[in-house]
């Protein structure tokens, strides 16, 4: 999965480098009863460990101090980041990751699966109506390439 830019849809990261408030994968949340609250809040934690490349440059820039993190497609802010005060999460056994994103900024994008439907079956059965102008017809090629369907000759 990807997380995106929600103003611009500019890829930022993978999926793998969200973390929960106690500092381990998402997954983990999911097996823990008695996970946190703090991972249901308005943020995912950053790896900064495996983050992307522009993570450690703004990391950097900010002097690991503290910042704000933007999109590196359109500089929308995204996130934060804060490595001199050191916050606990609310169970207060852990300190929270200091790299954050905005779960308002930010979508977290799914490939989609497509099931066999009556609706995708009725599109293989779709024509081109060629206009008046010969020049605008499409090619059968260019066609199963709009369609996402394999040619069969």
């Amino acid at each position: 999965m990807k997380i995106k830019c929600r103003k611009c849809r500019g890829f930022l990261m993978e999926y793998t480098c969200i973390i929960n408030a106690h500092g381990g994968s998402l997954q983990d949340d999911l097996q823990e009863e008695n996970a946190c609250t703090d991972n249901n809040s308005q943020v995912w934690f950053v790896n900064y460990d495996i983050a992307p490349d522009w993570i450690h440059s703004a990391i950097d820039e900010g002097n690991w101090k503290m910042g704000k993190l933007n999109c590196s497609s359109c500089n929308g802010r995204i996130g934060s980041f804060n490595f001199v005060q050191q916050q606990k999460c609310s169970c207060e056994s852990f300190v929270v990751p200091p790299v954050w994103l905005q779960k308002s900024k930010v979508d977290v994008g799914f490939k989609p699966k497509i099931a066999e439907s009556k609706r995708s079956t009725q599109l293989e059965t779709l024509t081109v109506i060629n206009d008046v102008n010969q020049s605008e017809t499409i090619s059968p090629e260019i066609e199963a390439n709009l369609f996402n369907f394999e040619i069969t000759s």
